[in-house]
């Protein structure tokens, strides 16, 4: 269970009990150790204090555009910084990401948090005491760019909230998305999941918005089965049947 007011911080870096956002999708999304700690210095209203600094210099190269990244001191890194860090590692026979995108390691985030197997804690409107998140809140929440807030999907009505100084639990990120040097040399990802678990997580991404049906139909299988933590024959199906479901919801009903 994560904290009710400040981090605890007895320990840093990967050692820390409670994770802000950064650490966990460095490592969800990446499995580095060495950036999950170096994201680890933050005080406990979520302002990222460590070193602007990417990999192999300044400049990465990924879908025929440079990107140009100087270090900046105190200015948090985010969605950006992981996929430039990804980009680069393909490019140069380094370790993958765990998914094809980082969208996706958000929407299998957010898919745990759902389903209450990792919690959340963190400041509710700029208040000054640290609440704890329940699964029911994510069904109106993503993450900001920075990986640093939960704020309100698009669509949504009303005036939902948004949390600041976000944080994980340690133990609850490597049981859901264990260490692959400690499993076996079995692909990391989501625990196995069955085919209606997998239908279900596809139909909620629809719905909320998360992707398309287009860019769902346009997933590589491999990437899905990653994602899902399923075999390819069952994430097949399993997009078939949601896309299936997801098309006659669309559908307006003819009158008699």
């Amino acid at each position: 269970m994560c904290a009710q007011n400040a981090i605890p911080s007895d320990t840093s870096g990967f050692d820390r009990s409670s994770w802000n956002g950064l650490q966990l999708f460095a490592w969800v999304f990446l499995r580095d150790r060495a950036l999950v700690h170096s994201y680890g210095e933050q005080d406990t209203r979520g302002s990222y204090r460590g070193d602007f600094q990417h990999p192999g210099g300044t400049r990465v190269y990924g879908d025929g555009k440079e990107w140009v990244f100087p270090p900046v001191a105190g200015e948090a890194a985010g969605k950006i910084e992981l996929t430039a860090r990804a980009t680069y590692a393909a490019h140069h026979g380094e370790p993958p990401s765990l998914f094809p995108t980082i969208t996706l390691a958000e929407v299998d985030v957010i898919n745990h948090l759902q389903r209450n197997e990792i919690t959340a804690s963190g400041f509710e409107n700029g208040r000054s005491a640290r609440e704890k998140l329940d699964a029911a809140h994510w069904v109106d929440l993503v993450f900001d760019d920075s990986c640093t807030k939960a704020i309100p999907r698009d669509g949504i009505e009303g005036h939902p909230a948004t949390w600041t100084g976000l944080a994980f639990d340690r133990e609850e990120i490597l049981r859901c998305w264990p260490n692959p040097q400690r499993a076996g040399g079995t692909k990391p990802g989501p625990r196995p999941e069955t085919f209606e678990q997998v239908k279900r997580d596809m139909l909620r991404t629809l719905d909320e918005g998360n992707l398309t049906a287009d860019q769902l139909a346009a997933e590589k299988q491999e990437a899905l089965a990653i994602t899902h933590g399923v075999s390819r024959e069952t994430v097949r199906k399993a997009r078939t049947a949601a896309l299936s479901e997801f098309k006659l919801r669309q559908t307006p009903t003819r009158k008699k």
